[in-house]
């Protein structure tokens, strides 16, 4: 058998075990059972190779040759992918091809159950008002934001408020069983203005086309009760069985329980193929086209309704990197080279802001992209799966090793990276990139040198220990990153969690960021300014329902606050913060120049509201959400426009806490507050259905009373805080009564703090 007949029949074995028929056992291969079937492959190519040249060698070769030179298959269409005004017939062929084969529904036609054999022209029309596919599985089976556990307040949409390209991909076959590559075009039939709404306006306030990624891939890879990564699917159910059964009690909802779309790893990638193209609103052009993995993306907001994806390009699905200036000629790495080569691209659903105004963490993340720390270049994307609208998403940079390396010329096998998330994780962090040594167990392995410094050093007021200190993390990154987070008033999830940093673990003198020293990065900052006006006059550095001293608390876990909390022990940091985020504040964050930069972002999403809210909540509710996301109470363009406005007016009282802070508390440290008292006695009493909450204490303490559903609701958390005073508590019982109800799955947290105590705190439950 010759080499490339050798390769052809692999590959078809390969198709198989990972295609249509074989997905399960796909799933159940571990990736270096992958990697052992590769290399089986290619061992046995080799093999064919030698034996075929050592025939040739004994032979006269001319003939032999031209018998091992089986022509490579080809399948051609004749139009390419991108819009065009009218239907037509599309021609498809491959030369050498016994036949040809290919499907309209995004799967693979060399295994596809669906696959047509081609017979003649394939006629190509507006699909407008063909049935729903994808968009007609019903939410309830992939959404737990708006769904109870058998039914949603969402319906799957009309057919009419679905826009639809076709996708048609296409494999040749010969006499001997040998498959060309599959070939994939996306077709637009009418103008592109037809199909997304709103889009000439869109491009004229971006000034640059939009950006359409058309995803097709398998319907069962995405909505398959078991291998399903986009549904609820067997994961959720077993799930909810075990929460039934009271196997599970910290779950105190449906989003916080595990299901398909909650899965992580290579495990849960699935084979999908990219057709990227750029509409003006006219033309449509089409930049790249291969084939990649997929997996979901995001965190809470991987339970909503529009889900977020990630893209990896590998050696195994074709090319090993996503090649194209996605984000234009500006954003180069720091040889000054333009950046045109991804390794993973995300297709963010906006996380918390999905609903709303849909931009807000990469408005915030523009603002800050010549700051000393990393941000993630964005643009505004429509995305198709299989030929369905599925709305407006971010086309987005990924943090990761190879980021890193394309961004800053490290080693990318060097770069470690951790990503915060205290309640996922018992330690707060995660080992994101990087791998631990052989017998190595300990997730904080490579912060290890922070955490020795944390335990040695009580604080960072000696010159020495803050130079010392300095060649652990840099400096100007912390400063820059705690300024921005505190001024745009970041606090919903941060710091707990959305927090990065890295570091490489080894050094080279001719790269400045391959020094070892620690570095943070902007990321999900949709939470910025989110509840408008009044949170302008929040004192972000005090404010933590947890720590008495907020951010300048140094009796925590979180690595990244203790940083900041360090570095503000020392008074000349301290100057060089409040000098920088006062830059920041006259500078980038000035309201005149971040309230145009605003205006911007509402200018170029705003006319695409009114098709992706139709989408999901239906033509009757697409002006109401779209007004909200504009001029609604929270999230919108005008809540951010609004703290913008308000925010420089209290940045002095800010600051001015920082100096009475450090002028009148001798103990911040958690080593010498651990000489204060101990509150001993703190219990708290509330019922399902009533509106009161007990509290008992020592007397004269303060009680702060967080009430927090941990839901979104309309994109809104639902949170409500009550502060009694301590002359109030003269007996040490506490009722605070509330406006509502209190309803099962509602969080209520008191925190008792007395001068001369540590603060206790203590959550409970409604059930």
């Amino acid at each position: 058998m010759t080499s490339r007949r050798y390769l052809n029949l692999m590959l078809k074995v390969k198709d198989f075990l990972w295609g249509r028929q074989g997905v399960q056992k796909h799933i159940e291969m571990r990736e270096d059972m992958k990697k052992k079937f590769w290399a089986m492959i290619m061992l046995g190519a080799a093999i064919s190779t030698a034996s075929c040249a050592g025939i040739m060698a004994q032979k006269n070769t001319v003939q032999a040759a031209q018998e091992d030179a089986v022509p490579a298959l080809a399948v051609t269409m004749s139009k390419e992918s991108g819009c065009y005004p009218d239907a037509f017939s599309l021609d498809i062929t491959c030369e050498g091809a016994e036949k040809i084969f290919y499907t309209t529904d995004g799967s693979n036609p060399m295994t596809s159950e669906t696959r047509k054999e081609y017979k003649g022209a394939v006629f190509v029309t507006d699909r407008k008002s063909e049935p729903n596919v994808l968009a007609a599985v019903e939410p309830v089976l992939f959404d737990c934001a708006y769904s109870s556990y058998n039914g949603s307040r969402c319906k799957a949409p009309e057919d009419s408020e679905v826009d639809k390209a076709t996708v048609i991909k296409a494999v040749g076959i010969d006499a001997s069983g040998n498959y060309s590559g599959v070939v994939t075009n996306t077709y637009f039939v009418g103008s592109m203005a037809e199909h997304i709404q709103g889009i000439e306006e869109s491009c004229k306030a971006a000034g640059i086309p939009l950006a359409i990624m058309s995803v097709s891939m398998d319907y069962n890879d995405l909505f398959d009760y078991e291998k399903g990564i986009y549904v609820r699917g067997k994961i959720f159910e077993d799930a909810y069985r075990d929460w039934m059964a009271g196997k599970n009690p910290d779950a105190k909802e449906l989003r916080n329980l595990e299901a398909n779309y909650t899965q992580r790893g290579s495990e849960w990638e699935r084979t999908a193929h990219i057709d990227y193209l750029e509409s003006d609103g006219r033309a449509a052009s089409c930049k790249l086209q291969q084939d990649c993995g997929i997996r979901m993306q995001g965190n809470y907001s991987r339970s909503d309704l529009q889900k977020g994806f990630r893209l990896y390009a590998k050696k195994e699905y074709g090319e090993k990197n996503f090649n194209y200036p996605f984000f234009g000629e500006d954003l180069k790495d720091d040889a000054g080279a333009v950046k045109s080569k991804f390794k993973r691209l995300t297709l963010r659903n906006g996380g918390n802001a999905s609903f709303l105004a849909k931009y807000n963490d990469a408005y915030w993340q523009s603002l800050l992209k010549d700051s000393h720390c990393d941000t993630q270049a964005s643009r505004a994307c429509i995305v198709y799966l299989n030929g369905e609208y599925w709305g407006i998403y971010i086309l987005q940079e990924e943090f990761n090793d190879d980021y890193f390396e394309d961004t800053h010329g490290v080693v990318k096998e060097d770069v470690v990276v951790y990503k915060g998330d205290a309640e996922k994780y018992d330690c707060g962090y995660k080992l994101e990139e990087g791998t631990l040594p052989k017998g190595e167990t300990d997730e904080g392995y490579y912060l290890s040198g922070l955490t020795e410094f944390f335990k040695s050093h009580s604080d960072l007021k000696k010159e020495e220990d803050y130079q010392e200190f300095s060649k652990l993390v840099d400096i100007d990154s912390v400063r820059d990153y705690f300024a921005a987070q505190i001024w745009m008033n970041n606090k919903w999830d941060w710091p707990g969690k959305n927090w990065t940093m890295w570091k490489t673990i080894k050094t080279n003198v001719s790269n400045p960021y391959a020094d070892g020293r620690w570095r943070l990065c902007f990321y999900d900052l949709d939470f910025g300014g989110i509840s408008g006006a009044w949170s302008a006059y929040e004192n972000t550095i005090q404010l933590d329902n947890y720590k008495e001293y907020g951010l300048l608390d140094m009796d925590t876990k979180n690595p990244v606050v203790l940083c900041f909390a360090y570095l503000m022990s020392n008074e000349g940091f301290r100057d060089s913060f409040k000098q920088r985020i006062t830059e920041f504040d006259k500078g980038i964050f000035e309201k005149n120049a971040a309230t145009k930069a605003c205006e911007k972002y509402l200018d170029i999403y705003q006319p695409l509201y009114q098709q992706y809210f139709a989408r999901f909540f239906g033509a009757e509710e697409a002006g109401r959400y779209a007004e909200e996301a504009v001029a609604g109470g929270y999230g919108s363009y005008t809540c951010i426009t609004e703290f913008i406005n308000g925010r420089s007016e209290y940045l002095p009282v800010m600051l001015e806490w920082v100096d009475e802070f450090y002028n009148t508390h001798t103990v911040y440290n958690s080593k010498t507050a651990a000489k204060k008292k101990t509150i001993k006695n703190l219990s708290v009493t509330a019922k399902k259905g009533t509106t009161v909450i007990k509290i008992k204490t020592i007397k004269k303490a303060k009680v702060v009373v967080t009430v927090s559903q941990k839901i979104i609701k309309s994109g809104k958390k639902t949170v409500k805080k009550l502060t009694v005073k301590p002359e109030k508590n003269k007996r040490g019982t506490v009722s605070v009564k509330l406006s509502k109800k209190l309803k099962k799955g509602m969080k209520i947290t008191a925190r008792v703090t007395k001068e001369g105590y540590k603060a206790k705190t203590k959550t409970v439950t409604i059930k």
